[in-house]
C-alpha cells in the first residue's frame, strides 16, 4: 500500500493502483515514508516500477507474480526485508506458485495442545491451521497468547505474528470492500 492506494498485480495483467478499500489477502507494514521529500521520490519509483512492469513482463503464476513485483518495488525504494519464520514461507510460496491460503503451520509445541481443543479442531488438518473465517483466526491467536503470551515476541514469533496479523488485515479490508459494495457485512470476514 502506498498512502490511499494499493498497488495490485494478477492474471489481468497490468499493474493498478486501486483503493485500499479493495479486496486484499495480505498487508502488513514494511516502511512508513514520513517526509515530504521521501513520499514523493517513493511515489516516482512505484510509478517508474509498475511502468517497468507494465511493458516489460507479463504475469506468470510461478516466473513472474505479485511476489516478484513486490520484490523489485522494495529494492527500488532501497528497503531491505528478510521475513523469518513462516511469514518466509508464505512469501516463498507465494513467489514460487503466485498462490496462497490463509494457513498457518502450528508449531510443534502447541501442536498436541491445540488439537485437543474442540473449538480449533476444524480449524487444524495435518498440523496445519487453515482459517476460512475471521472468527477462526482470532480464537486460534487467542490460543497461542493464553498458551504462550511471550511466544510472538521472539525472533521467529514476530515475522509468525506479521504472518497472522496481515491474515486478519486481509479479513478487514475484505468487510469493508463487501460492506462498501453491498452495504451489507459478511459474517466470514468480520469477528462476531
Amino acid at each position: 500500500m502506498l498512502g490511499p492506494f494499493k498497488v495490485e498485480w494478477n492474471d489481468g495483467g497490468l499493474i493498478i493502483p486501486r483503493a485500499c478499500t479493495a479486496s486484499s489477502f495480505i498487508a502488513f507494514d514494511v516502511k512508513t515514508f514520513k517526509e515530504p521529500a521521501e513520499i514523493k521520490e517513493a511515489i516516482q519509483k512505484t510509478a517508474e516500477a509498475i511502468a517497468f512492469y507494465n511493458t516489460g513482463f507479463d504475469y506468470n503464476n510461478s516466473t513472474k507474480n505479485c511476489q516478484h513485483f513486490t520484490e523489485h518495488l522494495l529494492k527500488e525504494l532501497g528497503i531491505q526485508y528478510e521475513p523469518k519464520g513462516q511469514l518466509k514461507e508464505f512469501l516463498d510460496k507465494m513467489r514460487a506458485s503466485g498462490r496462497y491460503d490463509c494457513s498457518y503451520r502450528v508449531p510443534e509445541e502447541y501442536l498436541a495442545k491445540f488439537e485437543k481443543v474442540d473449538e480449533l479442531k476444524k480449524i487444524i488438518r495435518n498440523g496445519v491451521a487453515t482459517f476460512t473465517t475471521h472468527k477462526e483466526l482470532d480464537l486460534f491467536v487467542s490460543k497461542i497468547y493464553e498458551e504462550d503470551p511471550f511466544y510472538f515476541g521472539g525472533p521467529i514469533g514476530k515475522d509468525d505474528y506479521k504472518l497472522l496479523k496481515s491474515f486478519d488485515r486481509g479479513f478487514w479490508l475484505r468487510h469493508f470492500y463487501s460492506f462498501n459494495r453491498d452495504k451489507k457485512s459478511d459474517p466470514q470476514y468480520c469477528p462476531d
